[in-house]
């Protein structure tokens, strides 16, 4: 075919017309795709951006039809911190998500206390609680901490089975309580506890204690439950047995499954 120059167009892009416009070999036209496939008799692979520099080669914005004039950017990742003003959720909180666990409360004693309520939970979208406790026991006499389950603070509801090992001796017990942490007197200690239901549906949690001072720690483990099954758990009570144990500055922090 005679090369018939048009209006400003190279070689390359003439020969891309006229072979669109023109039947070969007799074929109709749109009906010969496979010859410009990997492979066909007239493949496209081999076609460099040269050929169509007018969309590779900056600027080609303006070649990409329906597109904004502008796209401002502004720093704004305040406004999805917790508060903001498009705050994300907790469940999807990157750290959340990153750990498996969020922070759902925390409570800081600004005087002497016996007792801290968390409501508002779910443990049938969390899964699983979390409590890490810093305490000090101002009194003189030993505490233990309870758990009571969904406003139930009727003792012989709950078990709770302890072992308690120091320098010098071990021993264990059960007990017809809902003591889950333990907090010597006129001392500090640092506990964690899980809560969760059994494929029953009964309430058992598994606690560990570090209390005393450091040069004499004690260790106090304890796994306890609540003689009822429930559907869910909505509310804990975490409560002392002896009364202003969770001294000043005492802290409990409540974490839940993030899925």
């Amino acid at each position: 075919m005679k090369y018939r120059p048009l209006g400003g167009l190279t070689r390359e892009q003439h020969d891309v017309i006229n072979h669109a416009l023109v039947p070969l070999n007799g074929e109709q036209i749109g009906k010969h795709a496979s010859r410009h496939a990997a492979g066909g008799a007239d493949a496209l692979s081999g076609l460099s951006r040269s050929m169509i520099s007018d969309f590779f080669n900056t600027p080609f914005w303006p070649n990409i039809p329906d597109t904004p004039t502008s796209y401002p950017p502004s720093a704004h990742a305040s406004t999805h911190a917790a508060d903001g003003a498009d705050a994300i959720t907790s469940a999807l909180d990157p750290r959340a998500l990153r750990y498996g666990l969020q922070k759902l409360a925390e409570y800081t004693f600004s005087t002497n206390g016996s007792q801290v309520t968390f409501t508002g939970l779910d443990i049938k979208t969390h899964r699983f609680y979390m409590f890490v406790v810093t305490a000090y026991n101002p009194s003189t006499t030993d505490a233990v901490i309870h758990c009571f389950i969904n406003g139930d603070t009727t003792a012989t509801n709950y078990y709770s089975q302890y072992c308690c090992s120091d320098a010098t001796a071990v021993s264990a017990a059960r007990e017809n309580s809902a003591a889950m942490l333990n907090v010597a007197n006129g001392a500090a200690m640092f506990g964690v506890a899980w809560l969760g239901l059994d494929c029953n549906g009964y309430p058992r949690w598994y606690g560990l204690s570090a209390e005393r001072a450091v040069g004499s720690i004690r260790n106090i483990t304890r796994a306890g439950g609540y003689i009822k099954s429930v559907t869910n758990i909505t509310r804990v009570d975490l409560v002392t047995s002896v009364a202003g144990a969770f001294g000043i500055g005492s802290k409990i922090i409540v974490y839940g499954g993030s899925g």
